[in-house]
């Protein structure tokens, strides 16, 4: 195992995306070492069950031993580790108490960062009470967050940080963690599917991974809960989430000084015996993911180029490389005057080259090209990831819509300050609130071919822009 990255929306192993799925695990009660974790013949046994379980992520709310590390190591099994401290508190108003807080984290850090390998992440935190975040007010809040990620970084700079959030608190400023976790517990679907797309906007162009969801067998029933974990994790993997964490391994729970016998939240009993829940997590934590499309329409990518010979060989290059089943890409060359119409002749498009008539007139010329059922809409110089097009789609198919659309993340630069990063209105989206929209974004977007038909196409007196906004 090696470190991890966080690139735009997503984790990745090195160049393969990494899917984090997982169950929390703890606190316990102390061991006979005195540390809060089983003997560590139960947890090599517990490990196991989850690996069996297809997950190779642990959550845990306490710094576990060095030999649990390593054991997480031989598994193949990395940790979410949290490094607690009073976070309920009013800690900003206490000088002691916030340098106590900064000399946790720079400790744990440091106590844990040798087994870089068994370290999924460090998580700073765990959801500051809202009225704690409004007495000393969001801003101070993320800053101090903010602070606390620094020191982590300086103590491992390879290492990601995060924080879990919750919706009460989902104001806070986390922009500077490597990547946003929120935990959330909607028994709803289409609550859950809506406030996930939510958080993914919110999340901006950061990974997005849901760290506690489940449901208590005991006034719920191990029906009820393998049901809801099986949508839950399906839906989240199929909105574009990173990571699913599910609360909690098993139904054995020690907090607050005494054990917890009045909630039942585990995959499997205190004697490890499997629920019915962890069937049901085990067919989406170890099959395809994102979970394939049922029934798959063909799709068409349209891409509208002008002179865009520095940049059209990539935008080709990501999109041949999109993990859907049945799809076609489409360049219309708008009458430049370079080497556009050579490079995708030789990437082996569909290719149309005009005269020089505009953006519209351009994706007109595509549409009447295209022959799937969904059209998509990507700029010349912008290159799509692996799974752009089966979230759009996905999108439409799922909810019946006319179309849909995303983010224009801007691109990186070696040393992050490019203009382009910093230039302001960066084009995108326009939402209205959860997963609606007002807006479509034209380097971004999807459209029904019935759709565009009833609207009668991209309006040719927009030449340059405007043509998504008026279609919308």
């Amino acid at each position: 195992m090696g470190r991890l990255t966080a690139r735009g929306k997503y984790l990745f192993d090195g160049d393969r995306k990494f899917y984090a799925r997982g169950v929390s695990y703890g606190p316990f009660p102390p061991n006979s070492r005195g540390e809060r974790y089983p003997e560590p013949e139960r947890v090599a046994a517990d490990f196991a069950l989850m690996k069996e379980l297809g997950a190779n992520i642990v959550r845990t709310y306490v710094p576990p031993p060095g030999w649990m590390l390593e054991e997480a190591i031989r598994q193949g099994l990395r940790l979410m580790i949290g490094i607690p401290w009073p976070f309920h508190m009013a800690f900003l108003d206490s000088r002691e108490m916030a340098d106590g807080i900064r000399k946790s984290i720079r400790d744990g850090v440091n106590d844990l960062k040798q087994y870089g390998d068994a370290i999924f992440a460090y998580s700073l935190g765990n959801e500051i009470r809202a009225d704690i975040a409004r007495w000393h007010g969001p801003r101070a809040v993320s800053r101090f967050l903010a602070e606390l990620n620094d020191i982590g970084k300086q103590a491992d700079p390879e290492g990601l940080f995060t924080y879990s959030n919750y919706p009460t608190t989902e104001y806070l400023d986390l922009s500077f963690l490597d990547f946003i976790c929120f935990n959330v517990y909607l028994h709803r679907e289409e609550d859950f599917r809506r406030y996930m797309t939510h958080l993914m906007a919110a999340a901006d162009d950061r990974p997005l991974i849901l760290s506690e969801t489940g449901m208590d067998t005991i006034r719920e029933g191990e029906q009820h809960q393998a049901d809801l974990l099986s949508w839950q994790a399906r839906a989240a993997f199929e909105v574009g989430l990173s990571g699913f964490i599910v609360f909690a391994f098993t139904d054995e729970w020690h907090t607050g000084g005494a054990e917890i016998t009045d909630w039942a939240f585990g995959l499997v009993t205190k004697d490890r015996k499997p629920k019915l829940a962890f069937n049901t997590v085990a067919e989406v934590f170890r099959g395809e993911l994102p979970p394939p499309l049922a029934a798959p329409p063909k799709a068409s990518v349209v891409v509208a180029a002008y002179n865009a010979e520095p940049t059209i060989g990539g935008c080709i290059d990501s999109l041949k490389k999109l993990r859907y089943p049945d799809y076609e890409v489409i360049v219309i060359d708008d009458g430049s005057s370079d080497g556009t119409s050579r490079i995708a002749e030789a990437a082996g498009v569909r290719l149309m080259h005009t005269t020089h008539r505009g953006l519209g007139s351009a994706r007109n010329s595509g549409i009447a090209m295209a022959t799937g059922d969904i059209v998509a809409f990507l700029d010349s110089d912008a290159r799509a990831d692996e799974d752009w097009l089966y979230h759009l789609v996905e999108a439409i198919t799922r909810r019946g819509a006319a179309a849909a659309g995303g983010p224009n993340f801007p691109p990186t630069s070696s040393n992050g300050s490019s203009a382009f990063e910093l230039a302001p209105g960066i084009p995108r989206e326009v939402r209205i609130g959860g997963d609606e929209l007002a807006q479509l974004c034209g380097c971004n977007m999807a459209i029904t071919k019935s759709a565009l038909s009833a609207a009668g196409g991209f309006d040719t007196s927009f030449t340059a822009a405007g043509d998504d906004v008026d279609l919308s």
